[in-house]
């Protein structure tokens, strides 16, 4: 009796430490360093063409090079409804964004900027700036409390236009400020924007080739890494996930960090010039490019569920829309 009571207890304790050298070695995988890996890719087999990308909560909005609408699809990528688009005439989206009762549109050709409501009813539209004369040339765009960022490639900044009327403070509507504010801090072509949870403005320079921050009322803060590459980088769109870098917490775990930017995950940068995307940490440091094939043709768009931990990134030319996990 003794010895199979003995037996089990040792056949337990070899299955235990087993199982906690496993943990451990799992344990000791940088993630953080570590690229997404290809899952797989919805085809548009009539032609359609996936332009941009966006997630909001458990739906994913897409915009096309060919059609006047936003399409929704759930996680998995199967068809939930779509949403035309029109002011006064069809609307090609160049970029947009997702709020919880709205859609902000820009489309560049049209030198416009449309406010629709999340069942593609047009609240406003604008095509200038405050003064009617100086046409705008809107790229891509982002908001961020209260705020629509919009990158104008002919002012070559970033403008930013109140959505909300305050009284005696702004009206819907109206800019607040260009970014840059400081003209040595130039910025060429500003071909993608985005914000991170505490309110620093990304922007990237299809141009020179750089991204550069700032801080949401317009002063320069830093510029990323340089990397090297086939071509210049050429960024599109923006995404963050939630991987942090764990080796930086527990060396800055006495520090003081007012913005929790430790706590904040790498962003994913889209450089249609080198059909690759680029992991960098918030404050810029390079980290790694994926993929290392050539499974993207033309990338457009990037949209991150955190949850799943899955990459969406649309590819217009291939008419696909590849999905990458991590």
């Amino acid at each position: 009796m003794w010895n199979i009571v003995t037996y089990r207890l040792v056949l337990f304790i070899i299955i235990l430490s087993t199982l906690c050298f496993s943990c451990g070695e799992d344990q000791k995988i940088d993630w953080y360093s570590q690229a997404p890996s290809f899952s797989k890719t919805k085809l548009f087999e009539n032609g359609d063409q996936p332009n941009r990308i966006r997630n909001f909560r458990d739906t994913l909005f897409v915009s096309f090079l060919n059609k006047p609408e936003i399409e929704m699809y759930d996680l998995n990528l199967n068809f939930l409804s779509s949403i035309p688009l029109t002011d006064l005439d069809t609307v090609i989206p160049t970029s947009f964004h997702i709020t919880d009762s709205s859609m902000l549109v820009t489309e560049n050709r049209k030198n416009r900027v449309i406010l629709y409501s999340r069942d593609g009813k047009v609240i406003s539209s604008f095509g200038s700036m405050p003064d009617n004369f100086i046409k705008l040339f809107p790229f891509d765009i982002i908001v961020y409390r209260g705020v629509a960022y919009i990158t104008d490639i002919l002012q070559k900044s970033v403008l930013a236009v109140s959505l909300t009327t305050t009284k005696d403070i702004t009206e819907f509507g109206e800019l607040i400020l260009t970014i840059p504010k400081d003209s040595s801090h130039k910025i060429q072509f500003p071909s993608a924007v985005t914000i991170s949870s505490d309110g620093r403005l990304y922007v990237g320079d299809a141009a020179s080739g750089n991204i550069s921050v700032f801080t949401c009322d317009g002063n320069y803060v830093y510029q990323f890494d340089s990397i090297t590459t086939d071509t210049k980088l050429a960024i599109q769109a923006f995404a963050f996930d939630n991987i942090v870098d764990i080796e930086m917490l527990k060396k800055d775990e006495t520090s003081f960090d007012p913005s929790g930017i430790r706590n904040q995950g790498r962003l994913h940068a889209l450089d249609v010039n080198n059909k690759q995307v680029h992991l960098y940490s918030p404050i810029g440091k390079y980290i790694n490019s994926y993929p290392s094939d050539s499974s993207l043709v033309s990338p457009t768009g990037i949209a991150i569920d955190v949850i799943q931990k899955q990459v969406f990134i649309t590819d217009a030319k291939a008419s696909k829309i590849i999905v990458f996990s991590y």
